[in-house]
């Protein structure tokens, strides 16, 4: 009887000390994974756009189906379709990274990132597009920014994303919003102020030379000279951060010597 009971707790030990490792094992997995992701967000705002979706590959074949792989790829292929210069080029990454914004939320519709990706998607695929097609993409910017924000108030790029598309729709004439509406069933209410806040919170999170130089392109729309020429001295002071912050700095150089 004893040797029963001494052989039974010997195997509850040896199955509980598989189980801690096999935690164990698991966690190291996904703090390896975790890092690898890190990884290729590095080389995407380094703009070696082309090694990350080449990297993102190699994970996705070692973690298919996985949502994180899915969306940092849609926006990568978007960020590299926005730098070709030739139009096929960039037409075919612009459909891809829509494509792959499609899956991630395919394979978790409530991941704030791939909402995100979808609403980047959604924006750059509708310069492609003719104008009915445009419309809706651009409903989609929307609803999409809306929804990361809903899932996760603390993502700066959602709120980036949103008051870009404020801005540009802000920016249609009053002829042309009438158009859209009378033949699209138009768009969401959108305004420069709206555009401003959403800015302003992007910066809170996470300040970026591309926020202070498109607040102040918002606040010269409105005709709040002061304002933007303080958004566009911010965008020099900072230090570049993103791979194209410098050209960015350029143009808020230029536009500060245009006020």
């Amino acid at each position: 009887m004893k040797n029963y009971i001494w052989r039974a707790a010997r195997g509850i030990f040896v199955v509980t000390l598989a189980l801690v490792l096999l935690g164990e094992t698991a966690v190291a997995e996904d703090e390896d994974f975790d890092e690898q992701l890190a990884e290729v967000d590095e080389l995407r705002d380094a703009g070696e756009f082309l090694r990350a979706i080449s990297r993102l590959n190699e994970l996705g074949r070692e973690h298919p189906d996985n949502v994180e792989i899915y969306w940092r790829r849609a926006w990568t292929k978007v960020d590299l379709g926005t730098e070709q210069t030739h139009d096929s080029e960039r037409d075919r990454l612009f459909e891809e990274g829509f494509e792959e914004a499609e899956r991630a939320l395919e394979l978790d519709p409530e991941h704030p990132g791939a909402h995100v990706a979808m609403a980047i998607a959604a924006g750059q695929k509708g310069l492609i597009s003719g104008t009915r097609r445009q419309v809706e993409l651009s409903r989609k910017v929307k609803e999409h920014a809306d929804r990361a924000l809903e899932l996760d108030p603390e993502r700066a790029e959602a709120y980036h994303t949103r008051a870009r598309w404020h801005h540009e729709v802000a920016s249609l004439g009053f002829f042309a919003r009438t158009a859209v509406r009378a033949v699209y069933g138009g768009l969401p209410d959108a305004s420069y102020e709206a555009a401003v806040e959403d800015f302003e919170r992007s910066i809170e999170l996470d300040e970026r030379i591309i926020d202070r130089l498109e607040l102040g392109r918002t606040y010269e729309e409105m005709g709040e000279t002061e304002q933007a020429r303080a958004q566009f001295e911010r965008a020099l002071e900072l230090s570049p951060a993103f791979h194209n912050d410098e050209e960015r700095q350029e143009e808020a150089r230029e536009l500060l010597d245009d006020l």
